[in-house]
């Protein structure tokens, strides 16, 4: 097998390109020595067509591969889409942070850090009036005869006769634990003199048993594990080598669960990634400016993303085919701009006229419609 030594520095773009002509001229090379030494013309035209389709299939996997990155990254578009709060406490002003203790009910750091984590996230999101663990202790300090030490479930009736229209948080970390394995593989590809390559895989999550109580009646509102998946891989090195130390990723860990947790309590932004259907051709492309309409949708600007796609949709010259993926991008961008119905219309048009990303699309307007729905009733 033949080795080629590129810079890791290169752009992918330009590595697949070196590597396509690296390939190209080693192969070209074999094929004209073998050509010339070889004495009888039967071998000579069997060694030359073996050598010319091998070129050619060269040549066109490197185009193809940079047609089809090239397609993807123009294509490709990913928008933020507004979600309810998975609990509906529209009722409630305050939140009160109980405490949240480690997997055998005594307070531990990590599930401190959480805890402190999550008073901040919350907090910040200005939806509540938030009431941190040294407010409460305070109130349950001037209660006289009580003697608690750990806010939790038990603690409402003490907390109800101080404040109203409040939820208490309280949890436990029922799992901190990373599980790692050394991985290796043989480079095809030498990068920098590197042959092999040598890493980490580390999986395993952070998962907390979260409660939600109503402070005032003691009802439970929720009961249940949030989880954060970990499933990181180390930087890829030349040699083996020692895993650090684990404790930065899992306080990256504790800050993804936070924000999961608030998922619970506040709206949130959730990234969708789209794709407009772009024709295979690669002279004299009908959609041109569909590149300025996604730019136009990424920066805001709705009205001259979905002006230049209605055009394409309501031009006639088009050919059949054309006109499906036309109809069909215009769907995609109407459901952009929020405009469901519309959206749905110029879906269910472009699957009559044989879109094969119609139904997907569908499912994707029909679910967005719904959440649509919950976000104004809670408003």
């Amino acid at each position: 097998m033949k080795f080629y030594a590129i810079p890791s520095s290169f752009p992918f773009v330009n590595r697949v390109l070196l590597l396509c002509v690296l390939v190209f001229n080693n192969t070209f090379g074999q094929a004209k020595t073998e050509i010339l030494t070889n004495q009888g013309v039967v071998s000579m035209v069997k060694a030359g067509l073996g050598k010319l389709i091998r070129l050619i299939m060269i040549i066109l996997f490197c185009i193809l591969s940079l047609i089809s990155f090239t397609a993807t990254s123009q294509n490709m578009i990913k928008i933020t889409k507004l979600r309810p709060a998975q609990l509906d406490l529209s009722a409630y002003q305050k939140i009160a942070i109980g405490d949240i203790t480690g997997s055998t009910g005594a307070k531990t750091e990590r599930a401190m850090d959480l805890a402190d984590a999550l008073t901040s996230e919350l907090f910040n999101s200005k939806g509540f009036e938030i009431i941190d663990r040294n407010a409460i202790n305070q109130i349950l300090a001037s209660q006289k005869g009580n003697n608690i030490q750990t806010i939790n479930e038990t603690t409402t009736s003490v907390l109800a006769k101080k404040i109203n229209s409040a939820v208490l948080i309280v949890g436990r970390i029922q799992n901190d634990k990373i599980y790692k394995e050394e991985k290796t593989v043989r480079n095809i590809v030498v990068s920098d003199g590197c042959y092999n390559s040598y890493w980490w895989e580390l999986q395993g999550d952070i998962t907390v048993q979260l409660k939600i109580i109503d402070i005032k009646t003691g009802q439970m509102l929720f009961s249940n594990p949030v989880i954060k998946k970990i499933n990181v891989e180390t930087k890829k090195e030349c040699n083996p080598y020692k895993l650090g130390d684990l404790e930065p990723i899992l306080r990256d860990g504790v800050k993804d669960l936070t924000r999961e947790i608030t998922k619970i309590f506040i709206p949130y932004g959730e990234t969708i990634t789209l794709f407009f259907e772009t024709p295979f051709v690669v002279l004299k492309n009908p959609f041109k400016k569909l590149t300025t309409a996604i730019q136009s949708f990424e920066s805001n600007n709705n009205a001259l993303g979905l002006e230049i796609l209605k055009a394409y949709a309501e031009d006639n010259s088009l050919k059949e085919s054309f006109h499906a993926k036309a109809v069909y991008n215009y769907g995609v961008g109407l459901f952009i701009d929020g405009q469901y119905d519309f959206a749905t219309e110029k879906i269910n048009e472009a699957q009559k006229l044989g879109s094969p990303n119609a139904i997907q699309m569908l499912k994707k307007i029909e679910t967005e419609k719904q959440y649509s729905i919950r976000t104004n009733v809670r408003r």
